[in-house]
């Protein structure tokens, strides 16, 4: 028997095992009925069916795969690389069938080697499920190659993280990669594998490329406390010390960078550092909350929290979150979670969680139990199908919900040249959009009253009672008095929103006579104990 017929009689059976009846499909809503008409569930159906009646479009010979080389490479190379990558039909008969999935060769081979140097692939996705693993494998005899492909790891994932966070992402910002700075606690010098800093907050970076192990993938919980110790126990622990010294100096800091350079960081500004912890791979866990994470023992429960996301995770974030403002009250208020929450979701859950309320209903939520929010990525996954079906598509990108008003409010503080308006654009951007419509609908009620000189001047406050930085925000309609007279009248309101123990307020003003768009002017005052 030749290989066509060979895989022919292979396919053949698949077929028939395969093979939907109308019973089989009506039981479990696999495609409808003869009389109904046909929709995507009977697409679904017939896709492994079509990949199975047509062999003859999934087999190859070395040959053939030679004729793709860019350049002439033997028919021994290829043929001998085929072979690593291919089983035998039999070779798994004695495999228990649990190993199929989750420890099984098919992973890693996934080609099947006929006669005659002929080969083929019965699952075409898993050339795209396990294509990292499926090369790992083919290095790892090679002690050189490995060691090459390690360093190689780490080298792209820092030197993409620095692009990520240099490439418009985080306008006027400082950024920097590759730092060593001197602890005088612990007369040590460390390195940071980057560091971006804009206004009171700092974003510290680690960059963890080690692999994680298929026995921790399989659930040894020997493998999953070295590799969550390795990965995110230690970021947090080399996050911490550089974060806890920034918020600590009220003068500079003095770094150099990879070439020897110095450069001098101003820290009096600071007053949040958060720990971040990026990944090549992903972490087998259906969450990496902080907190589960301590319960489980994986890691110290006594650091401070890190906030662990994968590199393509931070891509989607960035691309996401549409203006530098949203970047970094993401990533503040996120790094938040991780002390205060306790939450069941991956970083794309609490993505789109984000994107419609903000964090603050969560980090103020009186509940302790876990806040369930798995599935919530499901929402982003439609958005990058539909664009990645029709690069063209109308589907629009997920944003941040922000009112128009609240959008050209956020847009003008961005331009300003105000020491505060990092914190002002943050304060505003806790504020989710039902709130945001209801300030607003009630600040329109006001104006038309101030313009009949009903009264002379009238303001609506509206206040984040959270426990990690409360602040108030005051809308003030005003008419003719002056400049002074508004100054004064401002001061009073921020003075009445600290005398009810609030920390931060902003006042946006709007002149009933003028009406500029989004406002007239805009004010912020901290209370001399904050440290917001």
């Amino acid at each position: 028997m030749d290989s066509k017929e060979n895989a022919s009689r292979h396919f053949n059976s698949l077929v028939r095992a395969t093979k939907p009846t109308e019973r089989r499909c009506r039981s479990v809503g696999a495609a409808p009925a003869i009389d109904e008409t046909p929709g995507e569930g009977l697409e679904v159906c017939c896709l492994p069916i079509l990949s199975s009646v047509f062999p003859r479009l999934f087999t190859f010979t070395v040959n053939e795969i030679r004729s793709f080389f860019p350049v002439d490479v033997s028919e021994r190379a290829v043929c001998q690389l085929l072979n690593n990558l291919s089983l035998r039909l039999g070779d798994l008969a004695e495999t228990p069938i649990e190993h199929l999935f989750t420890q099984s060769q098919i992973r890693t081979r996934p080609f099947i080697a006929l006669e005659d140097e002929t080969y083929f692939i019965p699952v075409v996705g898993l050339l795209n499920s396990f294509f990292v693993e499926t090369v790992e494998t083919q290095l790892r005899p090679n002690s050189r190659l490995w060691e090459m492909y390690l360093a190689r790891r780490s080298k792209f994932l820092e030197t993409t993280l620095g692009e990520l966070l240099k490439k418009n992402s985080f306008s006027e910002a400082f950024v920097e990669t590759n730092l060593k700075w001197f602890d005088p606690d612990t007369n040590k010098t460390y390195e940071t594998d980057a560091l971006l800093i804009l206004g009171p907050t700092a974003l510290v970076f680690e960059a963890k490329s080690a692999r994680v192990s298929d026995s921790a993938r399989r659930g040894s919980a020997d493998r999953l406390q070295k590799d969550f110790g390795a990965l995110v126990d230690h970021a947090s622990e080399q996050t911490q010390r550089l974060a806890e010294l920034l918020e600590a100096k009220d003068d500079s800091l003095t770094m150099f960078r990879k070439g020897g350079d110095s450069i001098s960081i101003e820290c009096s500004g600071i007053r949040n550092a958060a720990c971040i912890s990026i990944t090549l791979d992903w972490l087998p866990a259906f969450t990496l909350c902080w907190q589960t994470l301590a319960d489980a023992g994986l890691v110290n429960r006594e650091r401070r929290p890190v906030v662990s996301m994968s590199l393509s995770d931070l891509m989607v974030a960035l691309e996401v979150l549409a203006t530098p403002s949203i970047r970094l009250h993401y990533f503040w208020r996120r790094s938040q979670c991780e002390r205060f929450l306790n939450y069941l979701g991956d970083e794309e859950d609490l993505l789109v969680y984000y994107l419609s309320n903000g964090f603050l209903p969560l980090i103020d939520n009186e509940n302790k139990q876990p806040k369930l929010l798995w599935g919530n990525s499901d929402h982003l996954r439609k958005y990058y199908m539909a664009h990645w079906l029709n690069p063209k598509t109308r589907v629009p990108r997920p944003r941040r919900l922000l009112t128009p008003w609240w959008t050209s409010i956020l847009s003008r503080v961005e331009t300003l040249k105000h020491p505060d308006k990092w914190k002002i654009a943050c304060f505003l951007l806790d504020i989710e959009y039902a709130a945001q419509k209801t300030i607003e609908k009630k600040f329109t009620k006001i104006l038309p009253l101030v313009r009949q000189q009903k009264c002379v001047e009238d303001a609506i406050v509206f206040q984040t009672t959270s426990v990690v930085s409360p602040a108030g925000i005051i809308l003030f309609a005003y008419g003719d008095i002056s400049i002074d007279e508004r100054n004064d009248a401002a001061t009073n309101l921020a003075q009445q929103v600290h005398s009810d123990g609030i920390e931060n307020a902003v006042v946006i003003g709007r002149c009933v006579n003028l009406m500029n768009e989004p406002y007239d002017f805009l004010s912020y005052s901290p209370s001399r104990q904050s440290n917001t």
